[in-house]
C-alpha cells in the first residue's frame, strides 16, 4: 500500500521532515505565526535563533510580533538589520527577566538550546516539533508527501539507469560509515556479483566524494537525501511500489519503530535489519520507554505493535550482541527470521604505526582516549549523564593520566560547552568534536588505551549489560588496549577472552597509573594485532556474502 496520509506513523514522520528538513522553512515560519497568533493579547515571548526561520517571521509576520512584544536572541552574532526593527537581546538578558514563552526555533539543536538556558523555567520554553505538531496545516503535509511521491520517481529512474544487467541488486540504507560499512566489503560484494545500491544522507560522513564512491567501483549507485525523513520515505516508497532490490538491508534505528516495522511489512523483497540490544530499551515497560512514547508521538500500545510486525515479518536480522535479547524477542513472538551474527571489520588489520606517534614518547603523559556518542535529551541517560561523566573526567585526570573524548555526536561544539569549558579548565582534559572514521583511527594511534568505563549507581540496564560497543574495534585497529568496566557485560567479555585489553572496576580508577604499569602492553598488542587479521575483510566479508547468497537464493524461489 503507497504512503497513505490515513497512517498515524506517516503523519508524524512528515511533521518530523518539517521541523527539521531545511527546504521546509516556509512552512516552519507559517505554523510558528499561526501558533503566535492563537495566543491570548498582549503575551510575552522570546525567539531563541536568528536563523532564515526567525528573518521570515521578521519579515512576514511582523504584525503578530509587534502584538505580543516579541524579542529574538541567540548565541551568535547577527545584524539587527536583520531583524527589521524587531528588538534583539543576548541569552544573559533573556536570563535575567524570562517572558511568558521562550520559543527555540531549531528542532535540530533543541536540547542544545535547552541546556543553554539551564536555570530557566522549562514550562516557558516552547519546542518547534510542539509547535509543528499542533499547528502545521493538512496542506503543508500533503504537499510534503506529493514532494516524498516525486523525489521516489526521480530516484527509480536514476536508480534503473544505474543497475542494468543481471545479477542480484542490494539495497543499502545507511547512517554513517564506519567500523560496519567499509569501501573495502562494499567492493568485495560488487565483485561477488550484486549490484549495490547505497541510500543516505547530507549529513553521512563520507570516506570519499559521492562521485567518488560511484567511480572508484565502491557501489553502483548512490542517493543522498536532504534528510533522514525524506531518506526513510523515499525508501519506503520505492520498496512498496517498485522491484528494484533483491535484498534491502536498513540500520538498527529503533528509536523509529514506525520506519522499521514499515519496511518489514510492505518491502517486496528480502529484508535485513541491522539490529542492537537498544531496541529492548523502547519495549519494557520503565519511565525511559514512556519518554521515547512521547518523543515519537506514538502510544505504547501501537510501539509494541510495531516491534510485533517487525520482528514477525522481517526476513533476516544481522546482530552482534549478546543473543538473550533478540532470543527473548523472536521467542515473544512466534518469531524466526534468519540471523548472522557478524563483528564489525578492521579493514586492512591493525594501523601500521610506531611508539613515536605516541603523545607520551614526548611529554611522559599517559593518554587515554574514549570515543562516544555523548547523546542529549534522555537517550542514553542510563550511562551518559552529563554530570556524572564531568565528575569522571575529574576522577581520571586527578592520577595525572590525560583523558580525551571524541563526541561523534557533535558536529560544531553547539551543546556540549560545559564540557569544553572543562576543558580550558583542566590541562589534562581534552574535548573533540565528531571526524570521518578513518581520521579518528588515525588519531587514536596517539594515545596510550581506549576507554569504554563508567560509574553506575546500583545495577546498569539490559542493554548496557549486552551491547556491544563498537569503539572497542577502532581502539583494537589502532593498537590500543580498551580499559573496560565490568558493568559492560559483552564487551568485558570480547576484551577478556581475546586479550584486547583491562577490566578495571572504578573503585580501582584511583590506582590506575599503577594498575597500568603492571601491565603488558607488549604482549597486547600482538594480541590485537592477531585480532585485526581475523576480522580483515578479505577474511571477514566471505561469510557476509555467503549471507546474503541465501537470502537472495530463498528470494528467487517462487
Amino acid at each position: 500500500m503507497p504512503l497513505d496520509l490515513a497512517d498515524p506513523g506517516l503523519r508524524v514522520e512528515l511533521r518530523r521532515m518539517l521541523a527539521r528538513a531545511p527546504e521546509r522553512e516556509p512552512e516552519r515560519a507559517q505554523a510558528v505565526a499561526s501558533w503566535l497568533d492563537s495566543l491570548p493579547g498582549g503575551s510575552t515571548l522570546a525567539f531563541y535563533g536568528c536563523g532564515g526561520i526567525a528573518r521570515r517571521l521578521a519579515v512576514e509576520h511582523g504584525e503578530s510580533l509587534g502584538r505580543h512584544r516579541a524579542v529574538f536572541f541567540t548565541t551568535r552574532q547577527e545584524p539587527d538589520r536583520l531583524f527589521h526593527g524587531h528588538p534583539k537581546r543576548d541569552v544573559e538578558a533573556v536570563r535575567a527577566a524570562p517572558p511568558q514563552h521562550i520559543v527555540l526555533l531549531s528542532a535540530t539543536f533543541d536540547q542544545a538550546m535547552r541546556q543553554n538556558l539551564a536555570g530557566v523555567d522549562a514550562q516557558r520554553m516552547v519546542g518547534l516539533a510542539g509547535i509543528i505538531r499542533s499547528h502545521v496545516s493538512e496542506e503543508a503535509l500533503r504537499a510534503c508527501l506529493e514532494d516524498v511521491r516525486a523525489e521516489a520517481r526521480r530516484v527509480a529512474r536514476k536508480l534503473a539507469e544505474a543497475l542494468p544487467g543481471d545479477g542480484p541488486v542490494l539495497g543499502l540504507h545507511l547512517m554513517n560509515f564506519g567500523s560496519v560499512y567499509r569501501p573495502g566489503p562494499l567492493r568485495r560484494i560488487r565483485e561477488a556479483g550484486y549490484r549495490v545500491a547505497l541510500a543516505t544522507t547530507r549529513a553521512a560522513t563520507l570516506p570519499m566524494s559521492a562521485e567518488a564512491m560511484e567511480s572508484e567501483g565502491v557501489v553502483d549507485h548512490l542517493y543522498v537525501a536532504s534528510s533522514d525523513e525524506m531518506l526513510q520515505l523515499v525508501l519506503l516508497e520505492l520498496l512498496e511500489t517498485t522491484d528494484l532490490f533483491t535484498l534491502f538491508e536498513f540500520p538498527k534505528q529503533f528509536n523509529n519503530v514506525w520506519y522499521v516495522s514499515a519496511v518489514a511489512r510492505r518491502a517486496r523483497c528480502a529484508t535485513i535489519a541491522y539490529a542492537d540490544n537498544f531496541l529492548s530499551s523502547f519495549y519494557n515497560d520503565t519511565d525511559y520507554a514512556r519518554r521515547f512514547s512521547e518523543n515519537t508521538e506514538l502510544d505504547q500500545q501501537t510501539i509494541r505493535a510495531c516491534y510485533r510486525d517487525f520482528f514477525r515479518n522481517v526476513d533476516a536480522v544481522i546482530h552482534k550482541d549478546a543473543t538473550q535479547v533478540l532470543d527473548r524477542f523472536t521467542t515473544l513472538f512466534g518469531a524466526s527470521p534468519e540471523r548472522l551474527f557478524f563483528l564489525p571489520y578492521t579493514e586492512g588489520g591493525m594501523l601500521p604505526g610506531s611508539t613515536g606517534m605516541k603523545r607520551s614518547a614526548r611529554d611522559g603523559i599517559r593518554r587515554i582516549a574514549f570515543g562516544h556518542s555523548l547523546h542529549q535529551g534522555f537517550f542514553h541517560k542510563e550511562w551518559y549523564d552529563q554530570d556524572a561523566f564531568m565528575r569522571l573526567v575529574r576522577d581520571i585526570t586527578a592520577t595525572g593520566l590525560g583523558f580525551t573524548v571524541y563526541n561523534s555526536m557533535d558536529p560544531d561544539g553547539s551543546g556540549w560547552e560545559d564540557l569544553m569549558a572543562l576543558a580550558r579548565e583542566n590541562p589534562l582534559f581534552e574535548y573533540r568534536t565528531g571526524i570521518p572514521y578513518d581520521r579518528f583511527l588515525r588519531e587514536l594511534q596517539a594515545y596510550d588505551y581506549g576507554w569504554l568505563g563508567f560509574r553506575f549507581e546500583g545495577v546498569p540496564g539490559e542493554f548496557v549489560r549486552t551491547n556491544l560497543q563498537l569503539k572497542v574495534f577502532a581502539y583494537a585497529q589502532a593498537g590500543l588496549p580498551t580499559l573496560v568496566s565490568p558493568e559492560f557485560e559483552h564487551c568485558r567479555a570480547l576484551v577478556e577472552s581475546n586479550g584486547l585489553g583491562l577490566t578495571v572496576q572504578s573503585s580501582d580508577w584511583p590506582r590506575l597509573p599503577e594498575i597500568l604499569d603492571a601491565f603488558d602492553a607488549e604482549a597486547c598488542r600482538a594480541r590485537l594485532e592477531a585480532f585485526c587479521r581475523n576480522l580483515d575483510v578479505d577474511v571477514h566479508v566471505r561469510d557476509m556474502i555467503a549471507f546474503y547468497d541465501r537470502l537472495a537464493r530463498k528470494q528467487a524461489t517462487p
